[in-house]
């Protein structure tokens, strides 16, 4: 999916989820996922360059959060467990 069909994607029922990992620089980072009504999880492509969308603070998750599901009063921001990555 790229973020250009994001927008139908949850309006048919689709939710976004973050997923944690560690960059080459030791920082956090979160790849953007959609989980669709049947459960299905697939990555978000930019439509401009293919790659998978990455957010770099929680605040992209907070605001990306609430564009696409305004009607929720909590984000959900995931962290990897204690010793994963390179933190």
């Amino acid at each position: 999916m790229t973020s250009d069909g994001l927008r139908n994607f949850i309006a048919n029922g689709g939710r976004l989820r973050f997923k944690p990992f560690v960059g080459d620089d030791d920082k956090l980072f979160w790849e953007m996922h959609g989980i669709g009504p049947d459960g299905e999880e697939q990555p978000v492509y930019e439509g401009r360059t293919g790659e998978v969308r990455v957010v770099k603070s929680t605040r992209g998750i907070v605001g990306y959060w609430r564009i696409y599901h305004p009607e929720d009063l909590e984000v959900p921001v995931p962290v990897l467990p204690d010793g994963a990555g390179k933190l």
